[in-house]
């Protein structure tokens, strides 16, 4: 249920914009965001940019204490326009290239190792920087191919042995 003044600023909105926009009822997702702080104390919560990479909408999400999650360095160099710092900024994904890594220089992300390739290029363009180790469970699932992270043939994540 919209809140009764979100909704009259949404009516406002509709007359005096194009439409398709996007409109957030800020009030509920900081609401949201301290259920999820008080369901998992002692997670960090981080925003995908994939979801939408609006530097207004990153910079709320930051001021309300989000992480930025990154696929990309284009993504990852968004995230530290909207004022993210590099610690605040999580690199995910199995596209890491030497080049991406290089261009980072000293203002490394958090990155995710999803391969030991992956480890190589990290170690060689950012040494020190904070890794995370994506496992791959090698789980039986049944879905479609591009859908089964979690599969030992995927290319997200590195298997347990």
């Amino acid at each position: 249920m919209l809140d009764p003044l979100f909704r009259q600023a949404l009516q406002e909105a509709l007359g005096r914009y194009p439409t398709p926009f996007y409109a957030y009822d800020w009030s509920r997702v900081a609401v949201q965001v301290a259920r999820l702080r008080e369901a998992f104390p002692f997670a960090r919560l981080f925003y995908a940019l994939k979801a939408n990479p609006r530097l207004g909408l990153l910079r709320r999400l930051r001021a309300l204490g989000l992480g930025a999650e990154a696929v990309s360095l284009g993504e990852v160099l968004r995230a530290y326009r909207a004022g993210f710092p590099p610690e605040g900024v999580v690199w995910n994904g199995p596209v890491k290239t030497e080049a991406a890594l290089a261009a980072l220089g000293e203002r490394a992300p958090v990155v995710v190792l999803d391969s030991e390739g992956d480890l190589k290029r990290v170690a060689r363009h950012l040494p020190g920087t904070r890794v995370l180790l994506r496992v791959n469970p090698d789980l039986p699932v049944r879905t479609h191919g591009h859908l089964a992270t979690g599969r030992g043939e995927s290319q997200f994540g590195v298997l347990p042995e």
